[in-house]
Formats: C-alpha cells, sequence, structure tokens
C-alpha cells in the first residue's frame, strides 16, 4: 500500500515536471522534438506553438497542484480509515484513483489546450482579432 501511496506523489510531481518543461524548456519552433504537439495547429508556427507550450505548461503545474491536495486527502483518508475497508479495498481504490487522475488530467490537456488554440487562432494559424 506505502508503494501506490509513493507511486501516487510520483505521478503529481511528474506533472508538475511536465508542466515547467513545457513552460520554459520546450524545443524553438521549426524544431518541436519536445513541447505539447497535441493537433495540427499547435506546430502551425511560431506563435502558436509558443502558446501552446506555455498554456499547456501553466495547465499542468496548476493542475497538478490541485492533485497534491487530492492525493494528501487520499493519504489522510487511509491514515485515519476504520475498520470498514480492507486493505485490499483500499489498494483497490488508490489503484483507480491513480489510473482515473491520470486519465482525466491528460484528457483535461489536450482538449482545453486545443479549444484555447482555436479560440486564439485561425486554422491557418494566424491570429484572431
Amino acid at each position: 500500500m506505502v508503494l501506490a501511496m509513493a507511486f501516487m506523489y510520483l505521478i503529481t510531481l511528474t506533472f508538475l515536471l511536465v508542466g515547467n518543461i513545457l513552460k520554459k524548456h520546450y524545443s524553438e519552433f521549426p524544431d518541436t522534438t519536445v513541447g505539447f504537439h497535441a493537433g495540427k495547429l499547435a506546430r502551425k508556427n511560431r506563435r502558436t506553438w509558443e502558446e501552446a507550450n506555455r498554456y499547456a505548461g501553466n495547465y499542468c503545474t496548476r493542475s497538478s497542484l490541485l492533485l497534491l491536495a487530492a492525493d494528501a486527502l487520499v493519504m489522510l483518508g487511509y491514515l485515519f480509515r476504520r475498520a470498514v475497508f480492507s486493505e485490499l479495498q483500499w489498494a483497490i481504490f488508490v489503484c483507480v484513483y491513480i489510473l482515473g487522475s491520470v486519465a482525466l488530467q491528460l484528457l483535461f490537456l489536450f482538449v482545453l489546450t486545443s479549444r484555447r488554440l482555436k479560440r486564439r487562432f485561425h486554422s491557418d494559424g494566424s491570429a484572431k482579432l
């Protein structure tokens, strides 16, 4: 169970690290090796590339802080549990929590960043007024 809890925090710290990389350490435009690659619009030109990485990085950073708070609540729930749930039930809950939180994080990351780009740029990459 301790290993599952440690894995839970490791995932949160990974999202925090990814957010930092997306915000500050992405590749310069023609070379799009490191950065946010969802959709064609993110790679249209320098402005869309920088906006996609900045927005995705900010999202990952903020959402990892929210995940950290949720992880702490799960940890407190485990530490102060009563005999209502067995160790196996807690392990299943933590595994479902980890998988669900990662799936939701990635889904919201791609959907919200793509939506942001579509609101700010035309399909050819030019900025909307």
